[in-house]
């Protein structure tokens, strides 16, 4: 047995001395003079007679209190009970590089990835037979295939039979870290097959036991030439729609001068408008080309390099143009030509405007629920906006009471709480005092907000974590909500304002379009790596509503002014705040009747897109929701929705570590096959180490209860029930007492 803590032990040894001179401190008495010593009785019988430690040594409170201190100071002191009779066997923990470097192919035709299976074969047959494997895969997602493995047997063997490279490089930082996490203490050796296309300091990172056994297969098409597609760039030509420049840069891995042909495709057909460019590349340079093209919108662009070499996964690369895609903004507002018109000036943007009934000036003719799925951006201007609308809104010129319904659920709890402590929030202020302004968020650049003249302003709370823009005495005047999807709450009518007169207003309206739509103002896909994420700013927030968000109408057929309509605070319980808005049922209901997303990419390839709100994203809107599987063929990938397509991308290797298929191992390169790989150390004969810490606290505790009912126990009063017992004073025979 050992202890890890010893100095904690010893040091709740010390308790067991203050017990007894607490039991010692008990022991002095007071005399004192009582009519009877009936009450006293039991309490007599035990002391009659009786020293101090007689009475100290017989009494179970104190042996259960020095039980108590002993298995405290045991568990305080972590031991461990140590067996040699049934040592576990050692590990050795197996790296399988599966990156895409691995497809790399040699003279007789086998790739890397091959030669590394047979590799993993010949290591499971010679090693020792009381050695267990755990395996891992380093890819750009590295995941562990098993652990405790038997390397003869044959189920072992089929976990990297069937296996096939990923299209993609390694993610080697993500592989060190899940190799540390699950190496067992007792790894014995750390193998790792790879092709040797990795730096010295990746695998001095792995911090192993001993020095790694490293099977490299670098003479696997190492010599062979190796031309490589390593940047591949479209953008548009100005606000052309059909002239695109491409910039592509070649790399040459191979051990000599190598000559290329770089031609052109679309949608798989040959590109006739560009020719193919030829030249040569020196040995470990690259060299980049700017290529004019000529495209429509809706392509999938190639780059094709010929002739075929060691490694063919990068002599292609993919981008994909866009189709004119048109955002539809729904403006409900009972009039603002002002706002209307600066927004419809843009190219790509529709403008719907509707009226509620009800508002000011309007007739009583009946308001059509819209259906969210046909706009990206909603712009509500003096008419309370539904609650918790699922895509961008914007609210413009409305009170705080009119907004609570609208927002999500804490936040709405936060508000009401707020206008029930301010009940002059029903009164606008007038001519606010700029206090400060935001002048790095992309929504003002260009823009001064000390500038603008506002006649009157709601006075409104800051959000709970929400971004002020433009700040005042009485309250934010322009601020953004944390939650998605983005909303942005100004509380002043642009109507008061001299705003639409000033420069900076259609500047700001192409801020706003930038900030709530990304996605419309690009021309050509994302590219991304197997593994990678999809971009949440290259899709149309419409496709996400937040979590408990349903189709509601607006709140009365009849809406009354909006300064005149009474506000209720209202009751919301904790469940509320903590629980989606809609019932399960009624959820599934509307996700079942909304319009499946389908990806569509090269050979076929078909997945449905699941439609659910993503998490929070932050302000480069970085976060995402689909990630491209690691077998996904390289090429251009559609998201359709009812045969229409909502987002584009591309796949591509594009990695100037995996097309240089040279070995970079040097110095801790034991192994170079696998019959030359260093012999493990005999097997030691290990303890079996099991802690016994918390069998330790278990019997504490229960010393301890039995220690609280010992007390009441001999706490409890003397029954009236049972008799008197004798004394000198009770009742003799025959008389009284």
């Amino acid at each position: 047995m050992s202890f890890t803590s010893v100095w904690a032990g010893l040091a709740a040894l010390l308790l067991i001395p203050a017990i007894v001179l607490l039991h010692w401190l008990h022991r002095q008495q007071r005399q004192q003079v009582v009519p009877s010593t009936y009450l006293w009785q039991r309490l007599s019988q035990r002391l009659v007679h009786r020293t101090y430690w007689r009475r100290l040594l017989t009494s179970p409170l104190f042996w259960l209190q020095i039980l108590a201190a002993v298995f405290l100071a045991l568990a305080l002191s972590d031991p461990h009970w140590h067996s040699r009779a049934t040592p576990l066997p050692p590990v050795w923990q197996v790296i399988l590089d599966e990156s895409a470097s691995m497809r790399a192919v040699g003279e007789n035709g086998q790739t890397r990835f091959a030669l590394a299976q047979r590799v993993l074969d010949q290591l499971s047959r010679d090693a020792p037979p009381q050695v267990r494997w755990q395996i891992l895969t380093a890819s750009p997602q590295p995941q562990a295939l098993g652990d405790d493995l038997d390397p003869r047997k044959p189920s072992t063997r089929a976990l990297w039979a069937g296996r096939q490279p990923a299209h993609g490089p390694a993610d080697w930082q993500a592989t060190i870290r899940l190799a540390r996490a699950l190496r067992p203490p007792r790894t014995q050796q750390v193998v790792l097959v790879t092709d040797g296309a990795l730096d010295n300091s990746i695998v001095s990172e792995l911090d192993t036991p001993s020095a790694p056994v490293i099977v490299h297969l670098a003479r696997q098409g190492a010599d062979r030439p190796n031309v490589g597609i390593t940047r591949f760039d479209l953008t548009p030509l100005g606000e052309s729609v059909s002239q695109y420049q491409a910039l592509v840069t070649l790399f040459n891995t191979g051990p000599g001068t190598a000559s290329y042909t770089l031609d052109w495709k679309v949608n798989g057909a040959p590109l006739r408008s560009a020719p193919p460019q030829q030249g040569l590349i020196p040995p470990g340079r690259e060299v980049s080309l700017l290529v004019r093209l000529a495209l429509l919108p809706g392509q999938v662009v190639e780059a094709h390099l010929s002739p075929a070499d060691a490694l063919n996964d990068d002599n292609q690369a993919f981008r994909v143009t866009l189709p004119l895609r048109r955002a539809k903004i729904l403006l409900v507002t009972p009039g603002n030509p002002a706002l209307a018109h600066g927004l419809s000036i843009f190219p790509g943007v529709q403008v719907v405007t509707m009226t509620p009934p009800g508002a000011p000036g309007t007739s009583r003719r009946p308001f059509p629920l819209p259906d969210w799925d046909d706009y990206d951006l909603a712009i509500f201007d003096r008419i309370p906006p539904p609650s918790l609308p699922p895509l961008p809104w914007i609210a413009w010129g409305l009170p705080a009471a009119a907004l609570e319904q609208a927002l999500p659920p804490l936040q709405a709890h936060f508000w009401a709480q707020w206008l029930s402590h301010h009940p002059e929030s029903s009164t606008p202020v007038i001519a606010p005092t700029t206090l400060d302004w935001d002048e790095d968020h992309p929504l003002s650049q260009y823009v001064s907000w000390d500038e603008i003249h506002v006649r009157s302003a709601w006075p409104l709370p800051t959000l709970l974590g929400g971004l002020p823009l433009w700040e005042s005495a009485g309250g934010p005047l322009v601020q953004l909500g944390p939650e998605r999807p983005g909303y942005l709450i100004i509380a002043f009518d642009l109507t008061q304002t001299d705003w639409p007169l000033q420069y900076s207003f259609p500047v700001w309206l192409k801020n706003l379009l930038d900030w709530s739509l990304p996605w419309a103002a690009e021309a050509v896909g994302p590219s991304l790596h197997t593994g990678e994420p999809l971009p949440l700013r290259s899709l149309p927030a419409r496709l996400f509503p937040p979590a408990g968000v349903t189709d509601v109408p607006f709140r009365s057929a009849h809406l009354p002014p909006v300064s005149h309509r009474p506000y209720v605070q209202p009751t919301i319980p904790l469940r509320t705040l903590l629980s989606p808005a809609v019932p399960p049922a009624q959820a599934a209901s509307r996700e079942g009747t909304a319009r499946p997303l389908i990806i569509v990419g090269p050979d076929g390839y078909r997945e449905p897109f699941e439609r659910s709100a993503p998490p929070s994203a932050g302000a480069a809107g970085t976060t995402a929701l689909w990630s491209a599987p690691l077998t996904a063929p390289y090429g251009g990938y559609w998201l359709e929705q009812a045969g229409q397509v909502v987002a584009g991308w591309s796949i591509n290797l594009l990695s100037q570590e995996e097309s240089d298929l040279r070995l970079r191992l040097t110095t801790l390169t034991t192994a170079a096959a696998p019959r030359a790989a260093s012999p493990p150390p005999p097997l030691p004969r290990g303890a079996n180490s099991r802690p016994l810490q918390l069998p330790a606290v278990v019997i504490l505790t229960l010393v301890l209860l039995a220690e609280a009912l010992l007390f009441v126990w001999e706490s409890r009063p003397v029954s009236p029930r049972q008799p008197l017992p004798s004394s000198r004073w009770s009742t003799r025979k025959g008389g009284a007492g």
